[in-house]
């Protein structure tokens, strides 16, 4: 397989800048400053999508499986049918497939983990990546069509719960204080 083009994403314009500097000789790659959850590109327009812990750093922030599900949903946008997906992320399986696995996305998923011990101040850590290989499948975009504003309604309602129950905690435990 042969990389003709490479258009990369960030949020940030400074990391954008910053890969602009790096990759200056590099004509073929592109890089933008863009939202995961809002893709600017068209359908079916690229044969891989790569996430290099972009799944992470969204978990991290607020209304974050609602932020998953749109990333997840604007990548499969952009795949032709029988692309890949290929996340790389420090999420193990049992805390990241299902967000693979939601209705309104059709992939087959094959995952790994890849470990690699190092040494620092004279002890052994063991660093774990997960990789999860994620092929469009023929039925994505019907069902992506079909299911996506049902889940995308339920997930802004079950945040909005959390936020609520939030809220609450964070008033009990302020009464505490006093």
């Amino acid at each position: 397989m042969c990389i003709r083009d490479s258009h990369n994403i960030d949020i940030s314009s400074i990391v954008i800048d910053q890969m602009l500097a790096r990759n200056a000789s590099r004509d073929k790659m592109k890089y933008y400053v863009m939202d995961a959850t809002k893709l600017e590109f068209a359908d079916k327009e690229f044969d891989v999508v790569i996430d290099k812990s972009t799944i992470d750093s969204i978990l991290c922030a607020e209304d974050s499986f609602l932020m998953v599900a749109r990333m997840l949903n604007e990548s499969s946008r952009v795949l032709k049918t029988g692309g890949y997906y290929f996340g790389i992320s420090y999420g193990a399986p049992e805390n990241r497939i299902f967000h693979y696995q939601r209705e309104h996305l059709s992939f087959s998923l094959e995952h790994s983990k890849i470990e690699k011990i190092v040494e620092e101040d004279g002890q052994q850590q063991t660093l774990r990546n997960y990789t999860y290989l994620c092929q469009k499948l023929e039925d994505a975009d019907e069902k992506m069509l079909k299911n996506w504003s049902t889940i995308e309604k339920t997930l802004i309602e079950e945040e909005a719960k959390e936020k609520e129950l939030n809220k609450k905690w964070n008033f009990f435990f302020e009464e505490d204080k006093e």
